[in-house]
């Protein structure tokens, strides 16, 4: 008997789904597992691990994203992983007004260690990552060290960093099983995290296209991917919010500053309009 265990960065995952061709659809989990073990040759789950980043008990938690978890909860051999998020601040120096965000923290490092510790006690034979990140490189190779293989699973191979892809067995795109576990009928966004400052997305927009500017640089001989941009980039001067920045992006898409572009490998890029 084969076991597969599943682990879920939330973020990435949905993100990833919003970006491609099942943004109009809607993902059946016990269905996508079921699609997962067998991808790689399993025979039984021994459980889909999701986490995700949640506000403090003092924030208010979206509801969609409330309902979202409680019914992940409910689907056979998933357990939900609920990593409190990080309240910041951010002053813009051109108004002079401080805003509030939050951001993630501790998904990576919790998938890692799960990854490891289920690894070595022997729970699984195959282990699937939902993510694209770099940082779970390492739990990777520490995994594929104690005898297990690990496969890494995004929409359409998008967003995988060329670390993980090295410490991965294979790789999946979960676009393939798009007919076998997603149904028309989109979810609700249930990562979008309450803000009092909705309405002042546009006074990082300044920001966000001088971050831009800088990726654009820095990946001059390729493209800046719109899942790694929204998701990843990292920056001390951007929200570390990837609905905000979504927000912000779609804004000056809408304003003719921005586009959003496919890419020789059939990925989407944006770039600034010049």
């Amino acid at each position: 008997m084969i076991k597969v265990a599943i682990y879920f960065d939330g973020k990435n995952f949905y993100h990833g789904y919003e970006d491609g061709d099942a943004a109009s659809k809607r993902v059946d989990f016990k269905k996508l597992a079921d699609w997962l073990v067998e991808s790689v040759g399993g025979d039984t789950l021994y459980g889909a691990f999701y986490y995700t980043g949640v506000d403090s008990a003092d924030d208010q938690m979206s509801p969609g994203l409330s309902q979202f978890l409680s019914n992940l909860e409910r689907v056979p051999g998933y357990f939900v992983r609920r990593l409190t998020r990080r309240t910041a601040t951010h002053h813009c120096e051109s108004c002079g007004a401080t805003h509030r965000y939050s951001r993630e923290r501790e998904v990576d490092t919790s998938i890692v260690a799960d990854l490891v510790k289920h690894a070595a006690v022997g729970a699984y034979d195959i282990a699937i990552l939902v993510s694209g990140d770099t940082d779970l490189g390492a739990g990777a190779d520490a995994a594929r060290e104690l005898g297990k293989q690990v496969w890494v699973a995004t929409w359409g191979e998008r967003g995988i960093s060329s670390r993980l892809r090295l410490a991965a067995f294979s790789t999946l795109d979960l676009t393939n099983g798009i007919d076998v576990f997603a149904c028309e009928g989109r979810h609700e966004a249930p990562f979008r995290q309450h803000s009092e400052h909705d309405e002042d997305d546009v006074l990082f927009s300044e920001i966000f296209l001088e971050e831009l500017e800088r990726a654009e640089e820095r990946f001059s001989d390729g493209y800046v991917g719109v899942n790694f941009f929204v998701t990843r980039w990292r920056s001390d001067r951007l929200l570390d919010d990837p609905a905000a920045r979504r927000r912000i992006l779609d804004q000056l898409v809408e304003d003719g500053l921005v586009e959003i572009f496919e890419t020789e490998d059939g990925s989407r890029g944006i770039r600034i309009v010049r």
